[in-house]
């Protein structure tokens, strides 16, 4: 599960509904481990990103109306909140 969607792995992808992204050591890192970004390829970024924006795993409750979760740990600070600051100002224009 991620967020309240289920993904799935099967050989070199990374399943959640009818959207398939390629499993990259670096994309599968971010989504199940702790990892510092800045060691990974933009492109798995932008995919944990985009993955993050469709499931809302990164807001309370997996609503796309609620607050970005709150955390202290790098991952959250780095990454997660970022992405929230990034679809709130999109939004807000």
């Amino acid at each position: 599960m991620l967020g309240d969607k289920c993904i799935h792995l099967y050989k070199n992808d990374i399943i959640r509904g009818e959207k398939r992204y390629n499993r990259t050591p670096d994309l599968h890192e971010l989504i199940f481990k702790f990892l510092n970004e800045g060691i990974c390829r933009y492109d798995d970024v932008q995919t944990y990103r985009s993955i993050l924006l469709t499931t809302n795993a990164y807001r309370r409750g997996y609503s796309p109306s609620n607050q970005v979760i709150d955390s202290k740990r790098y991952k959250y600070e780095n990454i997660i909140a970022p992405l929230g600051k990034e679809v709130w100002s999109r939004n807000k224009q």
